[in-house]
């Protein structure tokens, strides 16, 4: 299912916050990550008002609000990151997706939990941590080889010629269920026609 939203609809930045809300931390670490997996937003764009950081710092400081938290805390539980850097004396790659939660088993000090291939939690210190960056929202690029239940695709407000095809269809296909894409409808069709090589049905099944 694909559904469409335009930029300018007033409502799109409390409808994406209430997308999260804070954890019962009481739930087992491994349902949390498949909570996780649910719902993810992935943006074309690193930088701007669309961009993975700005859609990363709105939503982590909704929460902090939520949580009563300081501005500046860093780590708070619930916070979900993406491993930007390998390294292979923690077992840890570039991609790799964490949540910091709770750790039952030191006083319920925050941990980095990571999901081992044994299906059991992984829990590190935040502080040993390799280069990461928060994870509400990723770019589409990073999201390559992920599956999530629904995808928030957003588009930046003017059109780039990193909008191609093929990043369209990769960002709606890290969808299992559902999709909603969110942009300017004349920025989405200009992607949509950006030949590449590799080409693709994409554009005549979306616009006939």
């Amino acid at each position: 299912e694909v559904q469409w939203q335009s930029l300018a609809n007033a409502a799109f930045a409390g409808d994406l916050l209430r997308e999260f809300t804070p954890f019962d931390f009481q739930t087992r670490a491994e349902e949390l990550f498949r909570r996780l997996e649910q719902f993810r937003v992935l943006c074309a764009v690193r930088e701007g008002p669309q961009g993975v950081k700005a859609v990363n710092a709105a939503v982590e400081q909704s929460l902090k609000r939520k949580l009563g938290l300081r501005h500046e805390d860093e780590w708070y539980p619930g916070k979900p990151i993406l491993i930007t850097q390998n390294d292979y004396s923690l077992n840890l790659f570039n991609g790799d997706v964490g949540l910091v939660l709770p750790d039952p088993e030191n006083s319920d000090e925050l941990r980095a939990h990571f999901m081992s291939q044994d299906g059991g939690p992984r829990r590190l210190r935040p502080f040993r941590l390799p280069e990461h960056e928060t994870a509400y929202a990723m770019t589409v690029h990073k999201s390559q080889g992920s599956e999530f239940a629904r995808v928030l695709l957003l588009l930046p407000a003017k059109d780039t010629p990193l909008l191609t095809r093929e990043l369209i269809y990769t960002g709606i296909t890290r969808a299992a269920e559902a999709v909603q894409i969110c942009g300017d409808e004349a920025v989405f069709k200009a992607a949509v026609a950006r030949r590449i090589r590799r080409t693709s049905g994409l554009r005549d099944a979306l616009w006939g």
